[in-house]
C-alpha cells in the first residue's frame, strides 16, 4: 500500500500554490516517517514537508515544479 505525500491545507495564508525548492532524497531511497523530504517555497515563506510514513520514496513533482494545496508531490511505497 502507498501513502501520498501532500501539500498540507493551511500551509500558506494567502498563497494557493508554491514551488518545490529542494528534494533531500531521491526516488527509490528509503525514508523514515517524520524525516524532512522536501522544501516548498512561495514568495513569502518556505516550509519543510515530512514523510508521513516509512518506505521507498517515489517523487511525483520535480524540483522547481509548481504545486497546489492538497496535491500529492510524492508517494511512499
Amino acid at each position: 500500500m502507498s501513502v501520498d505525500v501532500q501539500v498540507p491545507e493551511g500551509l500558506w495564508d494567502s498563497e494557493q500554490e508554491g514551488v518545490v525548492g529542494t528534494w533531500y532524497y531521491q526516488s527509490g531511497e528509503q525514508v523514515e516517517a517524520g524525516q524532512v523530504l522536501a522544501e516548498l517555497l512561495t514568495e513569502k515563506v518556505s516550509h519543510d514537508i515530512e514523510a508521513p510514513a516509512s518506505g521507498t520514496l517515489e517523487i511525483l513533482v520535480p524540483e522547481e515544479g509548481v504545486v497546489v494545496i492538497g496535491a500529492p508531490i510524492a508517494r511512499i511505497l
